[in-house]
């Protein structure tokens, strides 16, 4: 099922991105009011390019920051050029444990390049993934849910145990 995993790679473009959130996303461990990913664009020799991205959150629920995954993948991604796609995935492999979000970035990358992946869309796919229950002051939690439910979320997730300023 795979591509020539002989295959090296030749470039490695790095992305920092920042998207702002219309709704402060709040949880027991502050609020965020922007969402970082570090999207890593791998290319092959033959002109193909796989896509992986980490998206760390807080301090607090992980170790990594946006601040580390960067340094991590600036670092990181000078050292894959030239590699062999199974022996940059194994190169990856020994930082795995300390450092899973930025490994991310590179790693699912290479699995996209490698052709590893289980999702193949032929086209664009759009669906909404987890309507969060944070109803502003003075809506009411039933009418909350139901403005989520019908914009198309199907799954909910429940904040409780703070309160945002």
């Amino acid at each position: 099922m795979g591509r020539n995993k002989k295959m090296k790679i030749t470039k490695v473009n790095l992305y920092d991105v920042r998207l702002p959130l219309i709704t402060p996303y709040g949880n027991s461990m502050g609020v965020l009011y922007e969402f970082t990913s570090i999207i890593a664009v791998i290319s092959g020799e033959d002109g193909s390019f796989g896509i992986g991205e980490a998206t760390p959150a807080q301090p607090e629920y992980q170790e990594e920051t946006p601040e580390s995954v960067w340094k991590f993948v600036t670092e990181h991604g000078k050292k894959l050029i030239g590699k062999e796609l199974d022996e940059a995935y194994e190169y990856l492999l020994g930082y795995k444990n300390k450092f899973p979000f930025a490994c991310t970035a590179f790693m699912t990358g290479i699995e996209e390049l490698r052709k590893d992946s289980v999702i193949t869309p032929d086209g664009e796919i759009r669906f909404p993934l987890v309507g969060i229950v944070n109803p502003k002051e003075g809506e009411g939690l039933e009418e909350h849910i139901a403005r989520r439910l019908e914009e198309g979320y199907k799954t909910l997730k429940v904040k409780i145990g703070f309160q945002i300023d």
